[in-house]
């Protein structure tokens, strides 16, 4: 048989031999039922999956060896703190309660968590949201309120890393300290973070991951504690300066803001990060600045369009498992400050140093060094009422202790401290107790601390706190 006739032969044995399957198939499938349909492939994500619960309380107490009579009613206050400011007083500082969901760090995709957090405690006061019930409650020390309210994303857009979002309410991204006691060194707070940098923000947030070592942050909200409001017209009260005339405004300048900036992961073989943001707009209430009892239309008074400008960077070096430094640089600016009658614009100026050493797994020595410049004093004040802060925001005025308006103090400060955080059994997550020893002292200007301002140059505190988390 030649070769063709033996091909013709298998193709032919071949398709009949497909014949009869396909046959017997037939014949077969006649007699079955038929298939049930396939079902459609459903996604499984669930925006609760994964929502995490956490309660976290602090209090504590510094002393000041003067036990300076300098405040309302007697009290004793610590002149330059605002979170530590009654010496020699017990503070229920927080309770901080927490609900959120994270977003997965190592998302490549889309990805959707969120947070809401409040917290009552003295720390309140300096946190408020104008517009959330700021002066509630006005005449406590412990007060309540909301501190962070954003949903988050991981956006896989632009780049390769992608985008990370915040919208609603959030801290603020800059400076080294925090709201949150456990992620911070030490009990007493720096002048840079009590007085130079923001504290919580209603807007969005973006961070763009343009490749492994920078990052691209931008961000559009409405000021510095604020929410939102409306401004077209309004009327500065005769007497700006009682505190139960504050309204309570969301945004009293009605004036956009944000930030800008960026972040350098993994320098140095992955031992230095950098963290440098700017945040600006208008920050300036009209009842600040203007004279009483005149209705304003427009922007007389400069309230709008007078800037102030937060430029904070942070350089964090792991030198080791052991030790860690960081290096953090302020400067802010205010387009108006006091006003020319005072020297117009208002700068602040600092430079603060970490070093942190971890020995025997739960204990961590802190060092703080800080030296902190404010031109005109119009930073640095401690209020002597619980609203006080936010009586400021609204461009109302309030009793405080601060320098002379229109000169200038040079501060520097030392604290030395101990973190010892023990290993807790469930249902702790966390138990912490942080002593601290301070020193403050006026390098240049006239004496602020002590039995009243321009009593002492130099100011000693001791004491320190207790955090409990679950």
């Amino acid at each position: 048989m030649t070769t063709r006739t033996s091909l013709k032969f298998t193709l032919a044995s071949c398709s009949a031999a497909i014949a009869i399957v396909a046959a017997a198939q037939v014949a077969s499938a006649a007699d079955m039922p038929a298939p049930a349909p396939i079902a459609p492939v459903v996604g499984n994500f669930n925006f609760f999956d994964g929502v995490e619960y956490h309660v976290q309380g602090e209090a504590g107490i510094l002393g000041n060896a003067a036990n300076p009579v300098n405040g309302l009613n007697g009290a004793a206050i610590n002149f330059g703190h605002l979170y530590t400011d009654h010496a020699n007083e017990p503070e229920l500082n927080q309770v901080l309660m927490t609900i959120t969901k994270a977003v997965d760090p190592k998302a490549t995709g889309y990805a959707f968590g969120f947070t809401a957090q409040g917290l009552y405690g003295s720390d309140m006061r300096f946190n408020h949201f104008l517009g959330l019930g700021a002066f509630a409650m006005r005449d406590d020390r412990n007060q309540i309120g909301v501190v962070q309210g954003f949903v988050a994303a991981h956006l896989p857009w632009f780049t390769k890393g992608g985008v990370d979002a915040k919208i609603g309410l959030f801290t603020s991204p800059q400076g080294y300290e925090t709201l949150d006691p456990s992620t911070s060194p030490f009990y007493s707070h720096s002048y840079t973070y009590n007085y130079a940098v923001t504290f919580n923000h209603t807007g969005i947030l973006t961070t763009t991951h343009i490749n492994d070592t920078l990052d691209f942050w931008l961000g559009v909200d409405t000021g510095n504690q604020d929410t939102f409001g409306s401004t077209a017209v309004r009327v500065i009260p005769a007497a700006a300066v009682s505190p139960t005339l504050a309204r309570d405004n969301g945004d009293p300048n009605g004036q956009p803001a944000g930030f800008v900036g960026f972040g350098l992961n993994n320098l140095a073989n992955g031992k230095l990060t950098v963290l440098a943001l700017s945040h600006i707009g208008a920050e300036q209430a009209p009842g600040s600045i203007s004279p009483a009892g005149v209705a304003l239309t427009g922007d007389p008074y400069g309230y709008k369009s007078d800037l102030r400008f937060y430029n904070d960077v942070v350089f964090t070096y792991k030198i080791n498992d052991a030790w860690t430094a960081v290096l953090e640089g302020n400067y802010t600016h205010d387009d108006y400050g006091f006003g020319p009658t005072l020297g117009g614009p208002a700068d602040f100026y600092s430079g603060v140093g970490y070093l942190s050493y971890t020995f025997a797994k739960i204990y961590t020595l802190n060092l703080r060094g800080e030296i902190a410049r404010d031109n005109k004093n119009f930073y640095v004040a401690t209020p002597l009422v619980n609203s006080g802060i936010a009586l400021g925001e609204e461009g109302f005025g309030g009793a405080a202790l601060s320098g002379v308006p229109g000169r200038g103090t040079t501060y520097g400060s030392i604290t030395g401290g101990i973190t010892i955080k023990p290993d807790v059994p469930k249902p702790f997550a966390t138990v912490m107790l942080r002593p601290e020893v301070r020193y403050d002292n006026i390098i240049d200007g006239a004496p602020l601390y002590g039995a009243g301002v321009g009593v002492k140059r130099d100011q000693f505190t001791f004491g320190g706190d207790v955090i409990v988390g679950f």
